[in-house]
């Protein structure tokens, strides 16, 4: 007999929690409005909101929410089953994520967000802002690989969905630094990394030397007049290369002379990239130091010109530090030659 009436108790109670089990639909939004079930309105939602509606019976039932700004989403929902139902209006996409990552290039990738005419923001800032950040919009695909990139940088990522226009709020942030670059790596314009100044400012962190295959051995300018020797590239520095070719090609320009070495340099288009310049006499040291010390680059056992210039010399000549480089990393460098003889050209520039 208890045997029995325990049984029964067992019964009555798993019935119990059976039947007295909630069924409802859970609807969460990020973006906050008026919430209507079947036509009849429920209630009002803020921001990163979530309301149950009870639910009596199966069947198919619509959800619409009025948003602040007046527009509207609708849904529909099945209900076959007892428990609760999730359908989110707006929610940012779940598991965002990210791929392998590159020196100039980020993957993001997140999991579907089920709708119709559903679309993806991708926002990616150097700063932890996102109103300040560059967008991709109207991706239909669940990734995007972010591409161009500043090497070496951290990047702040967040996605966001839209549906039928009405973009929904933004994804918790995600954050990562770009793989580092390495000295003797390739550069984005083919060329060669030679020099990295740790930080990135005034539009650059590194510099890379065109590929051997753009190498000409050429006079400094087949035309020399003492009295019009330039009194420009002066400069020494590492960062300095840019503007010494600048002033010299403004100034054989102004004299009518357009078959100069720093003009080379100037006119070479590598790749896409237009923006070589003649490496100042530290930036072509550093050239020996990093890469042909590393027998890096293909360089040639010969003089090699630099946008420096070099004192008049003894013999009265005008001349331009040129390093003698070698691929033995053996012999001295440094030196000058008078601008009318011929030393190779490789240009270099900075990213």
């Amino acid at each position: 007999m208890k045997k029995i009436v325990l049984l029964f108790f067992v019964s009555t109670l798993l019935l119990f929690n059976v039947y007295s089990q909630e069924i409802g639909i859970k609807v969460n939004t990020s973006i906050g409005g008026i919430l209507f079930f079947e036509g009849r309105e429920v209630t009002s939602l803020f921001d990163n909101d979530s309301y149950t509606i009870p639910i009596e019976r199966p069947g198919t039932y619509s959800i619409r929410i009025k948003f602040a700004n007046g527009r509207e989403s609708t849904k529909s929902v099945v209900i076959s089953a007892r428990g609760i139902v999730e359908i989110g209006f707006l929610m940012p996409p779940s598991n965002v994520r990210i791929g392998t990552v590159g020196m100039d290039s980020l993957p993001i990738l997140w999991d579907a967000v089920v709708g119709t005419r559903i679309t993806y923001n991708v926002y990616y800032n150097t700063e932890n802002h996102s109103d300040s950040a560059i967008v991709q919009k109207n991706i239909s695909a669940t990734n995007v690989t972010l591409q161009s990139l500043a090497w070496n940088r951290t990047y702040y990522v967040w996605v966001s969905v839209t549906e039928d226009g009405i973009e929904g709020a933004k994804s918790q942030m995600l954050s990562q630094q770009l793989v580092q670059t390495r000295l003797g790596q390739m550069g984005p314009a083919g060329g060669i990394i030679f020099y990295d100044k740790g930080v990135f400012s005034d539009g650059w962190q590194y510099l890379e030397v065109a590929p051997a295959n753009t190498e000409v051995k050429i006079p400094w300018a087949r035309f020399i007049n003492h009295d019009s020797y330039p009194n420009v590239g002066n400069q020494t520095d590492i960062g300095t290369g840019r503007s010494n070719t600048k002033a010299l090609v403004n100034f054989y320009q102004r004299i009518g002379v357009n078959d100069t070495a720093m003009q080379y340099c100037d006119n070479l288009i590598i790749n896409g990239f237009d923006d070589w310049f003649m490496p100042s006499i530290n930036e072509l040291k550093m050239i020996y130091d990093n890469l042909i010390r590393r027998r890096l680059g293909s360089f040639q056992n010969d003089n090699y010109w630099s946008s420096t210039k070099y004192n008049l010399d003894t013999r009265g000549s005008y001349a331009y530090w040129a390093y003698y480089l070698t691929s033995s990393g053996e012999t001295t460098v440094g030196g000058y030659n008078i601008i009318s003889a011929s030393s190779r050209v490789r240009a270099i520039r900075a990213f």
